[in-house]
């Protein structure tokens, strides 16, 4: 009966040696499953960590550069607005200076003027000189006796010459009358002082400055056909006037905004030729680049 239970006892435990490796191995497996479930969801929290940093940084270069172009963009509305505000003042201290100019040629002619009747009435009363050797009479004629002599000079035309200094003061007075309700940007009115200026006094030095600035009366009020017929009333009525390089230019600017492109090219180009070393002929240039 020994050999029997040795055979049975060692059956047994080759049995339980099998069932205890089996659980073993399960238990082995179920462990590791575990161990790479935790990782897969390590990388993806890994993951979405990197997408959360990478985005932000991917994407500020780029708002950076939006940043940068849009105040180079606002810098440089500025600059054209400041450079039209320049050409303006230009414009305006060019106009005080010939007015000026003109006031003090008008005070000059004004003077001569006053001195040459002055002179005259003085000839008019003083007594002829005798000749020598002559006896003088006995009674002289005072200067108070002999007054119509300076009504009757005016048939040796010295005394037309102070009606005529007074007519340039007056065109000078509505020429700046004009020119200060265009400043206000009272352009109707303006214009109008402007136009009559033209009708009194169509041959002064101020007359191809009139014309312009009717021009730019009708440039300001958005009316850009009238304008360039102003504009090139200047260049065709007073071509040595100078206004002309500045009328021209004008001329292109206003046939621009009438759509007429191909005639503002040509009139900038004119300006060039014509005028090569003017500021006008920079501007023209520079429209001329704008407008390829």
């Amino acid at each position: 009966m020994s050999h029997p239970s040795k055979a049975w006892f060692a059956f047994v435990c080759l049995l339980s040696y099998f069932f205890m490796g089996q659980a073993g191995c399960q238990t082995a497996s179920e462990q590791e499953l575990g161990y790479i479930r935790s990782d897969i969801v390590r990388m993806r929290r890994d993951v979405e960590e990197i997408k959360q940093s990478v985005g932000p940084a991917a994407s500020s270069p780029c708002q950076d550069l939006l940043k940068k172009q849009a105040a180079q963009r606002e810098t440089l509305i500025a600059l054209q607005e400041g450079q039209q505000q320049i050409d303006s003042k230009l414009e305006e201290t060019r106009h005080e200076l010939t007015a000026l100019k003109q006031e003090i040629t008008n005070l000059k002619l004004n003077m001569y003027s006053q001195m040459d009747a002055l002179k005259a009435m003085t000839r008019a009363s003083s007594p002829p000189r005798p000749p020598e050797g002559s006896t003088p009479p006995e009674e002289s004629s005072s200067p108070v006796t002999q007054p119509a002599a300076p009504e009757n000079a005016g048939s040796r035309g010295e005394e037309s010459v102070p009606s005529e200094s007074v007519g340039l003061v007056d065109y000078t007075k509505l020429y700046d009358t004009a020119y200060e309700d265009y400043v206000r940007q009272n352009y109707p009115l303006a214009r109008n002082g402007f136009e009559e200026y033209l009708k009194q006094y169509p041959d002064t030095d101020l007359a191809d400055n009139a014309q312009y600035w009717i021009g730019e009366c009708y440039y300001a009020e958005g009316k850009y056909e009238e304008a360039v017929g102003a504009f090139n009333k200047v260049i065709t009525r007073y071509p040595t006037g100078n206004k002309v390089p500045r009328a021209m230019l004008k001329s292109g600017y206003a046939l621009v905004e009438t759509g007429k492109k191909d005639e503002a090219r040509k009139m900038f180009q004119k300006v060039l030729d014509a005028y090569p070393l003017s500021s006008e002929a920079d501007q023209a240039k520079a429209k001329l680049r704008e407008m390829k």
